[in-house]
């Protein structure tokens, strides 16, 4: 019964598409493709097994990947940046990395495969220090594809129109992470790029959540706010 902030950007008249994980439901009335995205490209599960050209669903027919998923999810959003021209757009790009199966390429695996991690506190037995030298190389691979989308909004000379929000969704499976109500489990990075609307560097220290995300980004668009919004 709820409106989700895709259907709302897309009666703004903004086009709208979903790239990579989506687990709000598979089937209609919760795939993508119902819930506002007139463009889906990836997978409605929680968990995907194989992360090189792996099969995936395009608008609701599955489709061969075309290489490392994060990479393919990036290069499906730019293209869809760059076919909206001057007309405005919501993605929502949502990677699935770090995360098990630990499948990254070489060129990022190369860089941290020989990585000395701490040894305070010492590794516990059973530690897998392969499987964290991996999440390393992943979050590397994530920072080049964000760079990767900024460049393509600099190259369309959008960037300074366009509002950007890099988010996490929650902390470590392991230990007090995850499922916790400690650092690692409730912390995560937030960065917002909104050029005139938030000055650089700034900080925002009281605790926000991603319910907080619709309305404040539906208000900086100047797209319709619907009444069930904290606030109305």
């Amino acid at each position: 019964d709820e409106k989700m902030i895709g259907e709302v950007f897309q009666e703004a008249g903004y086009r709208t598409a979903a790239f990579g994980k989506w687990h709000s439901g598979m089937q209609y009335p919760y795939h993508p493709n119902a819930r506002g995205f007139e463009e889906f490209y990836g997978f409605c599960s929680g968990h995907w097994g194989d992360y090189f050209s792996p099969m995936l669903e395009h608008n609701g027919q599955m489709v061969t990947g075309n290489g490392f998923v994060v990479d393919d999810f990036t290069d499906r959003a730019m293209d869809f940046i760059e076919e909206s021209g001057d007309e405005p757009f919501f993605v929502y790009l949502c990677y699935n990395t770090p995360h098990s199966p630990m499948q990254v390429p070489d060129r990022w695996w190369n860089k941290f495969k020989d990585l000395e991690l701490p040894a305070d506190p010492p590794p516990a037995p059973g530690d897998k220090l392969d499987h964290a030298r991996a999440a390393f190389a992943m979050c590397e691979n994530i920072d080049w594809n964000v760079g990767r989308i900024m460049d393509k909004l600099d190259a369309l000379e959008i960037a300074d129109n366009t509002i950007v929000i890099f988010i996490a969704d929650n902390g470590r499976c392991n230990l007090r992470g995850k499922g916790y109500l400690h650092e690692s489990g409730v912390h995560v990075p937030m960065i917002v790029w909104a050029p005139g609307l938030i000055d650089a560097g700034t900080v925002v220290e009281e605790l926000v959540t991603t319910t907080d995300i619709s309305r404040t980004v539906l208000e900086l668009a100047g797209a319709h706010e619907p009444d069930y919004l904290p606030g109305k």
